[in-house]
């Protein structure tokens, strides 16, 4: 006998952990990756996301500066890197529920 409080922390909860993380990354990610509406509304370049800035650098006629593309997505990719190191715990043990036997 528990309360429905103490049977969802300890048992739904850690089970639904992995598809929680998995959930907040693909958000993260989706949020960050926002190109198109900050591309199509901000006029002015020095408020422009960081997507948007590499879309620019990659000019029509002028030529391009592979250098700065690679150092500016990499500064894209840190944060989405830190908040997968945060969450790879829940997201390995996503299978890790439901095995019969086994260690």
């Amino acid at each position: 006998g528990c309360t429905r409080l103490r049977l969802w922390w300890e048992v739904m909860l850690p089970s639904i952990k992995p598809g929680i993380a998995a959930l907040s990354i693909f958000t993260f990610i989706g949020g960050w990756g926002a190109f198109l509406i900050p591309y199509t509304y901000i006029t002015d370049q020095e408020k422009s996301t960081i997507s948007a800035y590499l879309r620019s650098l990659s000019g029509d006629t002028s030529p391009v500066n592979y250098s700065r593309i690679a150092a500016v997505g990499v500064f894209q990719l840190i944060p989405v890197l830190i908040f997968f190191i945060f969450t790879q715990e829940y997201l390995l043990s996503i299978f890790g529920g439901g095995s019969k036997g086994g260690a």
